[in-house]
């Protein structure tokens, strides 16, 4: 009963974030996409964007441990 309590609870905690999103969802964007760099200089100014290679280990580990928790896999 628990697991189904929580999962309902989490498609109504999805549903509730997306109606007040609304039409303003954010773009999901990479370099190569034309609009990338103007979209990073204008709202993410403070933004740094390396290669992962130069990245330290520790970091890029927490990285897609945070990754992982939000996208939920």
């Amino acid at each position: 009963m628990k697991r189904r309590a929580g999962e309902r609870e989490k498609k109504l905690k999805k549903k509730r974030l997306l109606e007040e999103l609304g039409k303003n969802r954010l773009p999901y964007m990479t370099p190569v996409d034309a609009d990338f760099h103007q979209l990073w200089k204008s709202k993410y100014s403070k933004l740094i964007f390396r290669k992962s290679d130069t990245v330290p280990e520790e970091l890029h580990q927490m990285v897609h441990q945070l990754k992982k928790l939000l996208i939920g896999t």
